[in-house]
């Protein structure tokens, strides 16, 4: 069992847009430099368990059955400069743009959910 969560961690890290991963180390190339950064990605398989991260711990969360690199979901709870009344979960898309989100069935159902770290930053340039 840990065997398949040990590459369902790396598999995601190639699927969110980390780059070349190695023994857990991903590195992300920029313009002009080259990033090395150690991401621990926790694989999990439910729905419920996406919510408790997402919104109580202001987390971050992908699925390995999307099809775009960097795509992931987060909650925007609004201040007193915010247009919007009330907290909403957005989706990040792979070109790093933003559009609020509502999980569909396959969403809800799906058993390929990974926790992306809070401080997570896809930029697709």
């Amino acid at each position: 069992m840990q065997d398949s969560n040990e590459n369902r961690n790396r598999a995601c890290g190639a699927q969110i847009g980390l780059g070349q991963m190695t023994d857990g180390c991903a590195q992300a190339q920029a313009p002009e430099r080259v990033v090395h950064a150690e991401v621990k990605i926790n694989a999990i398989e439910d729905f419920e368990s996406v919510c408790r991260h997402v919104i109580r711990d202001m987390g971050k969360a992908t699925r390995l059955g999307w099809n775009g690199r960097g795509m992931h979901i987060e909650v925007q709870w609004p201040d007193k400069h915010s247009k919007m009344g009330k907290p909403y979960m957005f989706i990040t898309n792979a070109n790093g743009e933003r559009t609020p989100w509502v999980p569909s069935q396959g969403d809800l159902f799906a058993r390929d959910w990974a926790l992306l770290p809070q401080n997570y930053v896809y930029n697709p340039f």
